[in-house]
This record gives structure tokens, sequence and C-alpha cells, in this order.
């Protein structure tokens, strides 16, 4: 090798050879002449030097392109199971806060609760040591005016203590004592089937023998049949209308209880979507609208007696004349002006032909829906049951409440431990590790001393 190198060093070519002679010098083949096969040989190592160092730089900047990517990793982890932990606290601290407040709120109800026994069992001594007798003295008859009239009714229908030897609502506070309740029902039922029907067969609209008894229409029988002069258009075309329901106390005394009663209504609603009229309002679309009816369901009042004369008036105690707690308008939506209703609606299912729902669906319907003791009610403002619903606030139960924000409050505990778990799995590890890197940190850290910029000079 040595020998080779000084021939290459002191060769036969001189340093003034042109370029034109250097590349005639290589193209002859006086290259391989002079050199020989040795060169060959020694120029392969150069090229395996030359692969191996490309091969280390390679896996040298893989090694760091791996490194990097690792505490890319590592980074975007940490900030992942940080965000999460801080999340889960989040929610632990929230859901434990709204836990022991509605358990607080819980216990503020034993004062309330034992206010609202004691004003229930008052209202019971009450009843029973003369408010009851008074009571069942009076005589009570309903009538209803005729259509766009609101002069007196032209017929009174009588009404028929309810009595039961049991208290209402809350039968199970055994320790609260008891009374006997009584109110008054209007006989034959609703409004429909005691006073507008035999208006209507009076007047010759229907036919008696094309209204059958409630028993057939619900028991097991054919479909009734009709007439052929029965027009049930016009029989529900004559249930439409404002009247005036009036109560005559003692045969002397009337009361008016409202001006605006409609026995059966049909109402054009501005939906366009079909679907949301039938399923929804039970409607017939038309017209880019909805056709809806509903009939009278309920009608329950709370009469008094006020003035030195004793005289029996509606009373308002609570919000509203009413004795249905807490209930819906037509549409279904809370009331807005009263907090207890007289009267509640029910809608009845419009017929796929666009007319009139028959007489018969529509007892059906109601006659289904509440028995013929609770249509229409009176009742005596001092009556223990109207109590019991002014002061649970229409839950007829004096535990519910406080019941309800002990379960909600134990239930967001739990959950709020449950929550906690994960945060404490996730944030504690951190903060140690934080802590510990820290610590290791700190020494090198005061190793290094400031140097003023003059004294680097």
């Amino acid at each position: 090798m040595t020998a080779r190198r000084s021939r290459r060093r002191g060769g036969s070519r001189s340093k003034s050879d042109g370029p034109d002679e250097e590349k005639d010098f290589f193209e002859d083949g006086d290259f391989e002449d002079e050199f020989g096969d040795g060169f060959e040989g020694e120029h392969d190592d150069w090229d395996d030097d030359r692969a191996r160092l490309r091969g280390r730089r390679a896996s040298s900047s893989s090694a760091v392109e791996r490194e990097r990517a690792l505490r890319r990793w590592e980074r975007e982890e940490a900030r992942s199971t940080k965000s999460c932990g801080c999340s889960s606290a989040v929610a632990a601290v929230t859901l434990f806060l709204l836990g022991f407040s509605a358990i607080g709120r819980a216990t503020t109800y034993s004062e309330e609760t034992a206010l609202a026994r004691e004003t229930y069992t008052g209202a019971m001594d009450a009843w029973n040591g003369g408010e009851r007798e008074r009571f069942s003295g009076a005589t009570f008859e309903l009538g209803l005016s005729p259509v766009s009239g609101n002069g007196s009714p032209t017929t009174w229908t009588p009404t028929r203590a309810v009595t039961t030897g049991e208290k209402e609502g809350v039968n199970h506070h055994s320790s609260m004592g008891t009374y006997e309740a009584l109110r008054y029902a209007l006989q034959g039922g609703g409004l429909i089937e005691a006073i507008a029907i035999p208006e209507l067969i009076s007047a010759g609209v229907a036919d008696a023998a094309d209204v059958p008894s409630l028993a057939s229409i619900l028991g097991t029988a054919p479909t009734p049949t009709y007439s052929r002069h029965y027009n049930n258009t016009a029989v529900m075309a004559a249930l439409m209308g404002k009247r005036s329901l009036m109560i005559r106390v003692n045969g002397a005394q009337e009361l008016r209880v409202s001006d605006d009663v409609e026995l059966f209504t049909k109402k054009f609603l501005p939906i366009t979507n079909w679907k949301t009229c039938k399923y929804q309002y039970a409607g017939h679309p038309i017209n880019g609208g909805c056709d809806t009816y509903s009939v009278i369901d309920r009608i329950c009042v709370k009469l008094a007696q006020k003035g030195a004369s004793d005289a029996w008036a509606l009373d308002d105690y609570g919000g509203g004349y009413g004795c249905e707690a807490r209930s819906l308008t037509e549409d279904g939506s809370p009331s807005e002006t009263e907090t207890w209703q007289a009267f509640v609606r029910h809608r009845i299912s419009a017929p796929v032909t666009g007319t009139y729902p028959a007489l018969t669906l529509v007892r059906k319907t109601l006659a289904m829906a509440r028995d013929t003791n609770s249509a229409v009610l009176l009742r005596s403002i001092n009556d223990p049951y109207i109590t019991l619903l002014n002061v649970t606030d229409g839950t007829s139960s004096f535990g519910e409440a406080q019941t309800q924000l002990t379960v909600a409050g134990v239930v967001l505990i739990v959950a709020a431990a449950v929550f906690s778990i994960p945060a404490a799995c996730l944030l504690i590890p951190m903060a140690f590790e934080a802590y510990a890197s820290t610590a290791r940190a700190a020494p090198n850290q005061a190793s290094f001393t400031a140097v003023p910029l003059r004294d680097m000079v």
C-alpha cells in the first residue's frame, strides 16, 4: 500500500498537465496501468467508511426524532391527564355543594311541616266541631242559562251529598286524627249528562232513542244504531256557545259561577305540520291548520258563609275559587291567573273525516276519565281536604318535599364521591411528580451563580 501511494505521488504525470491530458490519462487506461488494481480496493474501503458514517448519522437522527416524539407524546398525555383530573374535580366539588345544599334545605322543612300539620289538625277539629254540620244543613242546585244568555237558568238540577267514613288524601297519617268527609255532587253526572242532554231532547234536537244510557255505551253491547232523523252535526253544534253556570242555595240565593262555560268547543290552531296536529293535539289537519275539539270535564268550586247574615258565597282562598290543584289549561300549560281552577277540560280526538265527534264518543270518553261522583263538586272552604291541598301545595303529603330533597342530596353526594375518585387518582400523582422534579432541580439551580457582564470580558 505504501509503495502504491509513493508511486501515486511520484508518477510520470506532472502538475503542468492540462485538463485534456488529465482526461486522456484516465480514459486511455494509463490510470489503471500506473496505479493498478490496488487503488480499486482502497476506493472500496473509502466507500464502506462513508456508508458506515451515513448509517451512524441516520441512526442518530432517527433516535433524536424518536426522543422528540416521545417527549411530545408525554407532554400531550400530561396535558390530557391534567384536563381530565381538573374536570372531575370541578364536577365533584359542584355536586358536593349541591348535595349539601339540598340536605340543608330539607332540614328547614321540619318547621314548615310542623306548621302544616298543625294547620291541618286545626281544620279537622273545626270541621268536626260544627263546620260539617253547617255545610250539611244547606241545599244546592246547579243550572245552565241558554247560549249567549246571562239570565237565570230555565231549569235547576239538584245535587246530592257524598259522604265517606274516612278522611281524604292522607289516610296513612292515622296519628293526625280523622273526620267524615262531605261534598255535594250533581245528580246525573256531569253538565252534559245531567243538563245538556235533557235540554236537547226537550228541544227536539235529539231523540231519546238516539241517546243510549252510559251503561250500554260502556258495556260490551254493539255500537248503538241511530234513527234516520239523527243529525250529529246539529246535536254537537247545539252544545257549543258560552253559557252561564249558576248555583242556587236553599232554593233562594243565586250565585253566578261563570258566564263563559262552553260545554263543547272547536278551535282552529295554526299548526302546519299534520303529524303534530294529529298525534300531539288529537286534531284534524285542514287548510294549513288544525281543528281541535274539547269538552268540559270536571267542575269543582269552594263555598263559604260570609258576612253577618252567613250568606253563602264563592271563596277564592288559596288563589281562585276552584279546588283542582294546579290544574292545566286546555293546551296543557299551567294557568297564569289561578292556582286553583274551577273548570278542567278534556280533549276529544277529531274524526279523520273532519266532522264533529259523535256524541256517543264524547260521553264514553268522559265516563272513562272520571266517575259521576267527581264530575261536578261543591266543597266547603272549611273542608279539611281543601286545607290539606293548600298547606301541601297540592301534593296531599307532608313529607314529600322533605323526602325528595333528602334523597336528591344523598344522590348528589354519592355522585360527587364517584367523580372525586378519578380526580384524586390523576391529580395527586401529578402533584407528587411536579414536587419531586422541583426538588431534584433545586440543587442544580443553586450551583449556578449569576456572573456580571463586566466579569465576562
